[in-house]
């Protein structure tokens, strides 16, 4: 689902499986400590993150992490992880093509209403509550998820969910307006994404292109 959603210059890589010896990823020794089940995550995004640094033709890649746990892509790439059951996936392109990438996948489910009124605004509640998208929570979640990926390593902030407000098309794009300070200093006041269904799992992605 993913190819469908990212545009032209991003490479893509994506697992159905997590790996068995997540040792055999060598960032694996920078969490170490993880749970089993969360070590096996990371490694299984990064090899993700691997295969489609090497559609680039980067020989030895090596995906670092950030100490708040985001990616470090090498010098010259933006990419961005995400993982859930049944689906690993990385994204990647030059820099010199994209300011940044986010990328999000989530099992169909049910958002409890509490939950929902917690992620969304006032506008977004307003539009839940009409009835006519059961899933339409549950893709805001991961629009605001793939918002968050984008926006954390060009301005070195975080956002709340109630920062993001994302209105959705019939033709599966979707735009996400930030109500951030920053937003208007680092060009992202508004950000435009594609989203899809297939096979259970709601599928977001953006692509944040130079200039």
């Amino acid at each position: 689902m993913f190819d469908t959603l990212l545009p032209a210059g991003v490479t893509l890589s994506v697992l159905g499986e997590p790996l068995t010896d997540p040792a055999s990823v060598a960032e694996a020794g920078l969490v170490s400590g993880m749970a089993t089940a969360r070590l096996r995550d990371f490694a299984t995004g990064r090899r993700c993150a691997h295969n489609a640094l090497r559609l680039h033709g980067v020989d030895a890649p090596w995906v670092g992490r950030q100490p708040g746990g985001a990616p470090m892509w090498p010098a010259g790439f933006v990419g961005s992880i995400t993982h859930c059951d049944g689906v690993y996936a990385a994204a990647v392109a030059r820099a010199r093509e994209y300011r940044a990438l986010g990328i999000d996948a989530e099992p169909i489910r049910d958002i409890p209403d509490d939950l929902a009124d917690f992620l969304e605004r006032d506008d977004e509640r307003e539009q839940r509550r009409d009835g006519s998208d059961p899933h339409i929570a549950l893709l805001r979640f991961s629009a605001k998820e793939s918002v968050f990926k984008a926006w954390s390593p060009l301005t070195g902030t975080w956002l709340d969910f109630a920062d993001v407000s994302v209105k959705f098309a019939e033709d599966g794009a979707f735009v996400a307006q930030v109500h951030h300070p920053l937003a208007l200093t680092h060009r992202l006041r508004f950000m435009s994404g594609r989203w899809g269904i297939a096979d259970g799992t709601a599928y977001t992605a953006i692509a944040v292109p130079q200039c």
